[in-house]
């Protein structure tokens, strides 16, 4: 019996060093998730929002606005799977603990976090669909064992 594709979940840590403003000596990392089809299509819809403005005539007409910090906000809540070397003091004493409350206490402190876990989503993905993309050309040329052609036995005399 088919179900439909299964996806396998993919996961990958980044270090927050490569977030733009992160200082150099940070030794964080956050681990991200790559997010199925159907929920990247889900988070992509949260980034719009419909608001009616009147024309001319009086005529309400919608309007799609973008708000890009919501999705990627959603995006950081769905997708980052945990931390390390990320703390709830200054000093580096207290861990802070991973779920969702620790989420909000982090993106209250570093908005920017939101955007930088996007941008590394967003290579997973491309990633993903340069090797779906390999897959498809091997499977489509097929293996060059396939296709020589049997070698010749010498004839018998």
């Amino acid at each position: 019996m088919y179900l439909g594709k299964i996806y396998t979940s993919k996961e990958r840590e980044w270090p927050v060093s490569e977030m733009e403003g992160a200082p150099d000596d940070t030794k964080a990392i956050i681990k991200i998730r790559l997010l199925k089809p159907g929920e990247i299509r889900e988070l992509f819809y949260t980034g719009f929002k419909t608001v009616y403005s009147p024309d001319e005539s009086g005529s309400m007409h919608p309007e799609m606005k973008s708000e890009h910090h919501k999705a990627s906000e959603n995006l950081f809540y769905k997708a980052v799977t945990g931390w390390e070397g990320i703390y709830e003091d200054a000093d580096g004493n207290v861990p802070l603990k991973f779920g969702q409350a620790g989420k909000t206490k982090l993106l209250s402190l570093v908005p920017e976090l939101a955007d930088f876990v996007d941008a590394c989503h967003l290579t997973m993905v491309k990633e993903a669909e340069a090797e779906k993309e390999d897959v498809t050309k091997n499977s489509l040329s097929g293996s060059s064992a396939s296709k020589k052609s049997p070698t010749a036995k010498p004839a018998k005399s």
